[in-house]
């Protein structure tokens, strides 16, 4: 009986660990009623906010040529001149440079970007909000479409 009880508990414990939440996007795209991503994922939109860095709308692929940002939340805060956010996508690959936003100037957490400048082409881009040493705080993967 105690085996039986122990294997009812171990199981509950398991089911509740592995479920993912419920508006958990593909690879940090996707839809949903969140605003902020979770630590150490990027989210997409067409606008965030400049005092929140809440995205206006969270989207999980982005036409070509419409208004694209990115927000991410590191899982430790930091100077916002530490962070830098590279772009890539198979052979094509921008500079890093520095975060457009972030929620505090000595130490944030969430920081944020404008795509739309770097004008980018139909395919899956990675964006990556990376710290001083070239190691990836936050990443996600962004679908631009014709």
């Amino acid at each position: 009986m105690r085996s039986l009880t122990a294997l009812v508990i171990l199981v509950a414990v398991v089911a509740g660990c592995s479920s993912a939440p419920a508006d958990s996007g593909s690879a940090g795209g996707g839809g949903g009623d969140g605003v902020f991503p979770p630590p150490g994922v990027v989210w997409f939109g067409p606008a965030f906010d400049a005092t929140t860095l809440s995205l206006a709308e969270r989207s999980n692929q982005i036409k070509q040529g419409s208004p694209a940002v990115a927000v991410a939340k590191l899982p430790t805060a930091r100077p916002a001149s530490e962070v830098r956010v590279q772009v890539s996508s198979g052979s094509t690959s921008f500079p890093p440079e520095p975060v457009t936003a972030a929620n505090g100037t000595d130490s944030a957490d969430l920081f944020a970007i404008d795509l739309s400048p770097k004008a980018l082409t139909p395919n899956t881009w990675i964006v990556n909000f990376i710290g001083p040493n070239g190691r990836i705080l936050a990443s996600g993967f962004l679908p631009i479409t014709k």
